[in-house]
């Protein structure tokens, strides 16, 4: 019933679209979750190697939509839509017990975006890469029993003039740490582009 009701809706409402980072922190919400106007639908037709429940078309850009009820999206599926580079969102009804109206199930899958997930968003990944590219890739070193970074760009220490910060109580949980594995020794950090977030 859900992607009859799709097929045939003039609009979607979708979830936020925020970009994380392997600190496992929301960074920035690139757009809040609203309704947009569907161009066109295609139920169960392909694109490339992929065979979704529907595509629709939404401001000249393809969203793959698929139904979870009984079977979530497997990996190698969601490895084939990163690859394609189209986004993609998933609804689940998997929790729904359906005794409702038709018009309930439709509130539910094209007024509503709780029960929606984005398998990948384009835009998410543009907007990572373009930070990526933008980000300073500093080492990480060892002092005694604490992990610093020197040339801090937010200054958070001095050490004779010299400013640094220490990776546990300055970069984790900072704003501008995009990533941050001491293991590899080093970090990725905006703190020199405050206006770029």
């Amino acid at each position: 019933m859900a992607k009859d009701i799709l097929s045939k809706a003039a609009y979607i409402a979708l979830p936020p679209v925020e970009l994380y980072f392997e600190t496992g922190r929301r960074l920035l919400r690139l757009s809040d979750a609203r309704k947009y106007k569907i161009d066109r639908v295609r139920v169960e037709s392909s694109i490339e190697n992929i065979r979704p429940d529907l595509i629709l078309t939404i401001g000249g850009r393809d969203l793959i939509v698929e139904v979870f009820v009984t079977h979530k999206v497997d990996d190698e599926k969601v490895s084939r839509i990163k690859r394609l580079g189209v986004s993609a969102i998933e609804i689940d009804l998997s929790h729904s017990i359906w005794d409702g109206t038709r018009e309930d199930m439709s509130s539910l899958v094209v007024d509503e975006w709780f029960f929606k997930n984005w398998i990948f968003n384009a835009r998410a990944v543009q907007e990572f890469d373009r930070l990526m590219g933008l980000a300073l890739k500093k080492p990480t070193i060892v002092r005694g029993f604490s992990t610093h970074v020197d040339l801090c760009p937010l200054k958070k220490r001095t050490y004779k003039g010299r400013p640094y910060a220490s990776f546990n109580d300055d970069c984790v949980g900072c704003e501008y740490l995009l990533e941050g594995m001491t293991e590899r020794g080093y970090i990725c950090c905006i703190g020199h582009l405050p206006d770029e977030i």
